[in-house]
C-alpha cells in the first residue's frame, strides 16, 4: 500500500524536514549567542532579544483566569508592611543573585503572579491599561523616569555598572509599581497600604527611641545575623554620632535614610488621626508623638525641615477647612491678625531655619552644609558637559570623585542630573507633584466612594507627605526609601482609575 502524500511532509527523515529543522536550530543558536555577546556588553539588550519571546507568549497563550484577588491581596499587604521596615542588612545572598528578605521574597512571588498575569488574563491587561490610559500624566512620568535611565545606560561611563543599577531599579522599583497599579483598584485598598505603611514607621520610631535611650544601635545587637560584606554593611553597624551626640537609625542603614521615612509617614500619621474617632484618635496621636521623637532621635536636620514642610502643609489646608465652614464674619478679623503675624514672623523664622541647616562655624553640621556646596562645584563641571543624558544611572559618586566608602552624593536632585541629565530632576519632581494634585483633587471628589471625611483626609495627609518627600531629596540621595515610595504611587493610579470608573459604572464594584 502506498502511503498519502501528506505522510511524506511531517516524515522526520524527510530532507526538506531535515533541513528546516536544522537550519532553526542554527538560527536560534546564532540568536542565543548573538544576545549574549551584546548583554555583555550593554546588559539592558537583553530586554530587545527576550521582546519576541514575550510577545510569543502574549499571543500564543490561552486566555485564563486570573489570580484571585484573595490571594494577592493579602501578599501586598504583608510586602507594604515589611518592605519599608524589614531591616536590609538582614538577609540571605546566595551566589550572585539579588539579596534575598520577607519582603523582597513576597515581591518575587508577586512579580510571577503579575507575570502570569499579563500573559494570560485579559482582565488584568485591561486594568493595566485603564489604570494608565486614566492618569496619562502621573503614570507618563512615572515611566519616563525609567525610560532616562534605560537611555543613560547605552551613554553611560561604565556601562555594565550602570546596566546592573537599571536592572535593579527594574526588580526593586518598576515592576512593584506595576503590580501595586494593577491589583489596587478602590481607596479602601490603597488606605490600608497607607497603613500598614505607618504603622511601620511607629514601630521603627520606638526602636530608635530606645537605640537613643541605650546609646546602641539595633545593627550591632543583629550583627550575628548579618550575611555579607561590604561598605555599607560596614557603616550601617558603625555608631553615628554629629557633635558628640547620638543618631538612631533603627531599621535603615543610615540616620537620614529613617528621617526621611519618618517625615513621609508623620502626615499620614496625622490624617489618620484627623479621621479616627476615640481610642483610635489617641493611638494614631501616639504613633504621631513616637515619630517626631524618633526624627529627633536621628539628629537628621534634613528630616526635621522635612517633616515641617509636610506638617505645616497639612495645618494650613486643617486651617483653611476650618475657616471655609466657619463663614461668619467674626472669624475674618482673626484670620487676618494672623495673616499679619506669619508675614511678620517669616524673616524670623528665616534666619532660624538658615542657622539650623547651616549649624554653629566649626561644628560637624556646618562642615555636612560646606560638603553639599562643595559637591554642587564638583559636579557642575561634570554636567555641563553632558546636560542631556546624563553619565548612567548610580555613577554620580563615581563621576563627581567619591570613591572608596562614600556611597552616594548628598542631594537626589543633584546626582539625577549628573546620571541622567536636566530632564532626570525635572521628570522626577513632577511625578512628586503631579501625585500631590492627583491626592488633592480626589480629596475634593463628591463621588458616591467618599462616604465621610475619612478618605478625604487620607487624601489630603498622602499629599503632603509627597511634598515632604520631595524636601527631603534635597538632603538625601540614598534610594532605600524609594522602595515604598513607587510601588505607593501605583496604588495611587490604580484607585484613582478605578474611582473615577466607578463612578461612571457602579456595576463595576461587583468585580
Amino acid at each position: 500500500m502506498t502511503a498519502p502524500a501528506e505522510y511524506y511532509g511531517t516524515d522526520p527523515l524527510n530532507p526538506m524536514r531535515k533541513f528546516v529543522t536544522a537550519f532553526s536550530a542554527a538560527g536560534f543558536i546564532a540568536y542565543t549567542g548573538i544576545a549574549i555577546f551584546a548583554t555583555l556588553i550593554f546588559p539592558p539588550a537583553i530586554i530587545v532579544f527576550l521582546a519576541p519571546f514575550g510577545m510569543i507568549a502574549v499571543a500564543f497563550t490561552p486566555r485564563g483566569q486570573s489570580v484571585p484577588q484573595t490571594i494577592i491581596w493579602p501578599l501586598i499587604l504583608a510586602a507594604a508592611a515589611l518592605m519599608p521596615f524589614w531591616p536590609t542588612y538582614i538577609h540571605v545572598k546566595l551566589g550572585p543573585l539579588p539579596i534575598l528578605t520577607p519582603p523582597r521574597i513576597i515581591f518575587y512571588i508577586l512579580t510571577l503572579f503579575w507575570i502570569m498575569d499579563m500573559l494570560a488574563s485579559p482582565l488584568r491587561r485591561g486594568q493595566f491599561r485603564h489604570a494608565l490610559k486614566k492618569n496619562l500624566w502621573l503614570g507618563g512620568l512615572v515611566l519616563g523616569f525609567f525610560l532616562l535611565n534605560a537611555i543613560s545606560v547605552p551613554i553611560a561611563e561604565g556601562k555594565k555598572l550602570a546596566g546592573s543599577m537599571f536592572f535593579r531599579m527594574v526588580i526593586i522599583l518598576l515592576l512593584p509599581f506595576c503590580i501595586f497599579l494593577t491589583y489596587v483598584r478602590r481607596y479602601a485598598q490603597l488606605k490600608a497600604i497607607l497603613m500598614v505603611t505607618t504603622i511601620g514607621a511607629a514601630i521603627a520610631a520606638v526602636i530608635a527611641v530606645i537605640e537613643f535611650g541605650t546609646g546602641t544601635l539595633m545593627a550591632q545587637k543583629l550583627a550575628p545575623l548579618i550575611m555579607g560584606e561590604g561598605a555599607w554593611l560596614e557603616i550601617t553597624q558603625e555608631l553615628k554620632s554629629r557633635d558628640g551626640k547620638f543618631r538612631s537609625q533603627s531599621t535603615h542603614t543610615h540616620p537620614i535614610s529613617l528621617g526621611e521615612y519618618f517625615s513621609f509617614c508623620a502626615p499620614l500619621a496625622t490624617a489618620f488621626a484627623i479621621q479616627a474617632k476615640g481610642r483610635a484618635r489617641w493611638l494614631w496621636l501616639l504613633a504621631l508623638a513616637v515619630m517626631i521623637a524618633g526624627t529627633f532621635a536621628t539628629n537628621s536636620r534634613g528630616a526635621l525641615i522635612s517633616i515641617g514642610a509636610g506638617m505645616g502643609m497639612l495645618t494650613m489646608i486643617l486651617i483653611w477647612r476650618t475657616v471655609a465652614k466657619m463663614r461668619g464674619a467674626m472669624v475674618m478679623p482673626l484670620v487676618g491678625l494672623m495673616t499679619v503675624f506669619v508675614v511678620l514672623g517669616s524673616p524670623i523664622a528665616y534666619i532660624g531655619v538658615d542657622k539650623f541647616v547651616s549649624g554653629a562655624e566649626g561644628t560637624s553640621a556646618a562642615r555636612s552644609s560646606q560638603s553639599r556646596l562643595d559637591q554642587i562645584e564638583l559636579a557642575w563641571p561634570k554636567i555641563v558637559k553632558r546636560p542631556i543624558g546624563g553619565y548612567g544611572a548610580g555613577r554620580s559618586a563615581r563621576i563627581v570623585g567619591y570613591y572608596g566608602r562614600a556611597l552616594s552624593l548628598d542631594n537626589y536632585y543633584l546626582s539625577l542630573t549628573v546620571e541622567l541629565g536636566f530632564p532626570g530632576p525635572i521628570c522626577f519632581l513632577a511625578m512628586l507633584i503631579v501625585a500631590m494634585r492627583v491626592s488633592m483633587r480626589r480629596s475634593r471628589d463628591n463621588g458616591f466612594q467618599f462616604a465621610n471625611e475619612a478618605e478625604r483626609w487620607i487624601c489630603i495627609g498622602l499629599a503632603a507627605a509627597f511634598f515632604s518627600f520631595i524636601v527631603s531629596r534635597l538632603i538625601i540621595s540614598q534610594t532605600g526609601n524609594l522602595n515604598f515610595l513607587f510601588p505607593i504611587l501605583g496604588a495611587l493610579i490604580g484607585a484613582n482609575a478605578n474611582a473615577r470608573f466607578l463612578k461612571r459604572s457602579p456595576r463595576a464594584t461587583q468585580n
